[in-house]
């Protein structure tokens, strides 16, 4: 931070730099609804082990938290990609919107492509993962994380999303999508972890 803040000093002659209730109100009117919408995409992250919680025992969720492990450390990869890109795409997406396409169409293959590896490589090695990280007690979560696993896919696509939106100024379109996903996501998980348990909230989780 304090560098940072020489440089702005120093080299961009920032010194006077002044917030102004304008300033104020445009920051605001796009922070509030990416900050609303990553909150409610955390709660959507959990909400099927929740109501898995509330519908069967401790021991089915164990096995659901253990297979849905993986996904979490996965969700930075993709907006490691994205974020290089954003700048360029919050140029171009007012400026020439066919070059911000392209540039869409472009990630979008990239993040296709890095997770096809990685849902392959952890559906193959999911028992011998398991036994390595959670011991033999949670063995019986490899046939719930073969299925997990090829979310990544949808996640990795997903998770540009919100630069996009972000980069077309429709910060209150993401919050509204991600509402509405969860509310979504809540009705599927009510209806299928009941009927299937373990598998239901697997299916909950990728449709959602």
């Amino acid at each position: 931070a304090a560098l940072i803040w020489t440089v702005l000093l120093v080299k961009w002659q920032c010194a006077g730099f002044r917030l102004s209730r304008a300033i104020l109100r445009d920051w605001l009117t796009e922070s509030i609804p990416l900050g609303v919408g990553d909150v409610v995409r955390q709660v959507l992250m959990q909400m099927d082990t929740l109501l898995l919680a509330a519908f069967k025992p401790q021991a089915i969720v164990g096995l659901f938290s253990i297979a849905a492990r993986p996904l979490q450390p996965l969700q930075l990869l993709p907006r490691i990609i994205v974020s290089v890109t954003f700048p360029t795409m919050a140029r171009t997406a007012h400026l020439d919107r066919e070059s911000f396409s392209r540039m869409f169409a472009k990630t979008t293959s990239i993040l296709w492509a890095a997770a096809l590896p990685v849902s392959i490589a952890v559906s193959m090695c999911a028992t011998p993962m398991l036994l390595a990280t959670a011991g033999p007690k949670f063995a019986d979560a490899a046939r719930p994380l073969q299925i997990l696993i090829w979310t990544t896919g949808l996640i990795f696509i997903n998770a540009q999303l919100r630069f996009v939106l972000t980069a077309l100024d429709a910060e209150q379109s993401y919050w509204r999508l991600i509402t509405r996903v969860l509310v979504a996501k809540v009705a599927l998980a009510a209806i299928l972890i009941p009927l299937w348990g373990l598998y239901g909230a697997c299916a909950a989780n990728f449709l959602g």
